[in-house]
């Protein structure tokens, strides 16, 4: 009886990160922003749109290590674990990534 409950607030807790996570990025908090993206990979290492988000900040920060590194741990988690392809959104960050010099 407790699965499905535990199940919703599990979503429910992913859900105020992402949105406290965008929040800091508007009010320019980068740092913050990246430290919540990296709690909800924590929590859900399928979470794409946190591995984009994640790479984008990184990228946007200076720390093009960093990006290509979740990059490397996004395509672990999706293609190598779950048999997932990238969306076309996370393709064109990391395209952006691997641009940039």
């Amino acid at each position: 009886w407790c699965l499905p409950i535990r199940t919703d607030l599990q979503q429910r807790y992913q859900t105020a990160l992402l949105a406290l996570a965008r929040a800091d990025e508007q009010f320019e908090e980068t740092a913050e922003a990246i430290a919540l993206y990296r709690k909800i990979l924590e929590k859900d290492n399928y979470h794409e749109d946190a591995y984009r988000e994640l790479m984008r900040l990184q990228l946007k920060s200076g720390d093009r290590a960093g990006a290509i590194k979740t990059y490397r741990d996004c395509l672990r988690a999706l293609q190598e674990e779950a048999h997932l392809e990238l969306h076309a959104e996370t393709q064109a960050i990391v395209e952006q990534i691997l641009s940039t010099p």
